[in-house]
């Protein structure tokens, strides 16, 4: 994964965007407002994958919260 992510940041920055991976533990939906209040982010993009559907309408997912 981690060498994905390294991928597109190296993407964004060829074309002149300012971009950083990061990670980072402990809860996600806590911990990626936080890091966007910190950094001051214009904009956080994220991507969700559909492994447990039945799980994702009980619970919801990271990127809903």
């Amino acid at each position: 994964m981690r060498i994905y992510v390294d991928t597109i940041v190296d993407q964004l920055r060829s074309q002149g965007i300012r971009a950083e991976a990061v990670v980072v533990f402990r809860e996600p939906a806590e911990r990626i407002v936080e890091a966007a209040r910190d950094e001051q982010c214009d904009l956080i993009a994220m991507s969700a994958h559909a492994r447990n559907v039945v799980r994702w309408a009980f619970l919801g997912s990271v990127a809903d919260r």
